[in-house]
């Protein structure tokens, strides 16, 4: 019951000297009478029976199920009291910003063994506002935990954070911290993604990686280069043109700036972005002067637009993130095989290589130079048919060794 939340939080946090620490602490779900979270305990050397005495004194109305397993994905199915069950892939795994303070104010009185919890451990956070409907991004979460448990040997912890507003979130993600080798961001508005991350980078001393800007950023670098050399060119000294300048338009940027790109032009409907994309190494323009002068164009992922078929010229390569983008039925040949249209880049070609490499590294800082390193394991193993490697454990592999 809500009434009993506060007193049983409380009755966990003052039992340290009894050898119980707190770990961590998510709102699985909630209605008008009750609340029901997932707690994560080391008992240390105390009993099951000893715990469930504990509860009890918490609050007599406290349902309760006791799993001393180590994982939330051996069933689909969360149990959280004998009577009620979430269904993992269709809950709103919420985690809330009160309790994740209450949790960092936890004095442990042995953090290093907190620290050997947290070794192998990353957490990957959206607070789902780049959807209309924010709960949306829970299945992705849960997809790339999935993936990184299977493919990276860590440990993921999705989280959907239903945060008010930026300002809270940045404070979350530092109140989170502490507990992981590396934070995972995704999802985030456009509006303040590029500023969020800033912040959050000087205030948290653990690597953080953006999905948007590092991953998918280095696929769509990766796939331009790959596709440049399918038609016996390169990028280096050429004008590459991004239509759509959100987070992932400027990770494009960064990649191609470190490719030897002559120039990089910048098209976007908010000239926020187009503010943002001129402080380094790129130019804002006018889809004017990307038809004209443009030896490759981009679209990036969501964002709509609609290309004027009859600007195109012969030579240019089109790489389209975004459906319905350019018609080719109305095209010339020679124009239309030099345009390829796909959906969103999908982050198991560099997402585990990437985390799994930080994490055996100990990188705290991830730099340009790091990314472009692995970047090279995609441009160097794509066959004559395809833009990309297929994802396999040699890859995965290749990507672990990339920082050394």
């Amino acid at each position: 019951p809500h009434s009993s939340v506060g007193s049983a939080l409380q009755a966990i946090q003052t039992a340290n000297p009894r050898g119980i620490q707190l770990i961590s602490s998510s709102l699985l779900y909630s209605d008008l009478k009750s609340a029901y979270y997932r707690l994560e305990l080391d008992t240390g050397d105390m009993r099951r029976p000893q715990l469930e005495s504990l509860i009890r004194q918490a609050g007599t109305e406290i349902q309760y199920r006791i799993r001393e397993d180590l994982s939330i994905y051996d069933h689909s199915l969360i149990e959280i009291v004998p009577d009620k069950g979430i269904d993992f892939r269709k809950s709103f795994a919420v985690t809330s910003p009160v309790t994740l303070q209450m949790v960092q104010e936890v004095q442990y009185s042995r953090r290093e063994d907190i620290r050997k919890i947290s070794e192998r451990r990353i957490a990957l956070i959206s607070d789902g506002s780049a959807y209309e409907s924010p709960h949306r991004v829970v299945i992705k979460l849960e997809r790339d935990a999935y993936l990184l448990a299977r493919h990276a040997q860590v440990q993921p912890i999705p989280l959907w954070m239903d945060s008010r507003n930026e300002e809270e979130f940045i404070k979350t993600i530092v109140s989170l911290a502490q507990n992981y080798f590396a934070i995972r961001i995704s999802d985030l508005s456009r509006e303040y993604t590029m500023e969020v991350l800033e912040r959050i980078e000087e205030l948290v001393d653990v690597p953080i990686i953006h999905a948007e800007t590092m991953e998918i950023g280095m696929i769509m670098a990766a796939m331009l280069e790959n596709a440049a050399r399918q038609h016996n060119t390169h990028l280096q000294g050429k004008t590459v043109g991004i239509i759509g300048l959100g987070p992932e338009g400027h990770g494009l940027k960064q990649f191609l700036a470190q490719m030897g790109v002559a120039r990089i032009l910048g098209i976007d409907a908010d000239f926020r972005q187009l503010t943002r994309f001129e402080k380094r190494d790129g130019i804002a323009s006018s889809i004017d002067h990307v038809y004209d002068n443009a030896d490759f164009l981009l679209i990036t992922p969501g964002y709509k637009t609609r290309l004027d078929e009859k600007r195109l010229h012969p030579g240019q390569i089109i790489l389209s993130f975004s459906p319905g983008v350019v018609d080719e039925s109305s095209l010339e040949q020679t124009i239309a095989e030099r345009i390829y249209q796909g959906p969103d880049p999908h982050p198991i070609f560099i997402m585990p290589g990437l985390i799994g490499a930080i994490r055996q590294s100990r990188i705290q800082r991830i730099n340009i130079d790091h990314l472009y390193r692995l970047m090279s394991t995609l441009t160097g193993r794509a066959s004559e048919y395809s833009f990309l490697p297929a994802p396999s454990t040699e890859l995965f592999k290749a990507q672990f060794q990339a920082l050394g």
